[in-house]
């Protein structure tokens, strides 16, 4: 995997992504990994069933150092493979959408999915909205909070009133 130089957009999300964990108890599914979100999720979910999926296979060998019993990989192909609910149904906690779908797919095609979930957490809602189609996404959602170039929605946690 190349290295990447450290840019603060890489992190942008890290506030809002925390808060939502803490904010949450279900699982916590990560659709596209990389190397400042997956160390992060994998830190403060501690026991808390964390799923991280990915597609490109020069990331599956970085991510293999933080796999346990709690911490699930997912090398997936497609990401419209990942199911909607967890292995025992329930609902997840978070659903973290930072990934590349192949075309023509959008990031606002899995966010749809998973309207159900406690959180939605979508990054770069602010340069590349339309890039990802998440208008298609709010109107979905009855609350949503945006800050640092990432978005959170829901429509079970009132996330209007955060302050991050």
């Amino acid at each position: 995997m190349e290295n990447k130089k450290f840019r603060s957009e890489y992190c942008s999300h890290y506030p809002i992504l925390i808060k939502a964990v803490q904010e949450t108890t279900g699982p916590v599914l990560e659709l596209g990994t990389g190397v400042f979100s997956t160390p992060l999720l994998h830190w403060i979910c501690g026991d808390r069933k964390l799923v991280s999926c990915e597609s490109h296979p020069e990331y599956i060998d970085f991510l293999k150092q933080y796999e346990t019993e709690n911490h699930l990989v997912w090398k997936i192909t497609e990401f419209w493979e990942i199911p909607t609910r967890f292995l025992d149904d329930n609902k997840y906690g978070v659903v973290f959408i930072d990934h590349s779908p192949k075309r023509p797919r959008q990031r606002a095609d899995d966010a749809i999915r998973f309207v159900d979930s406690e959180l939605v957490v979508l990054h770069d809602t602010g340069r590349d909205l339309h890039k990802y189609g998440y208008e298609r996404v709010f109107p979905l959602f009855k609350y949503r909070y945006d800050k640092n170039n990432t978005t959170v929605l829901s429509n079970y946690i009132d996330v209007t009133k955060w302050e991050v």
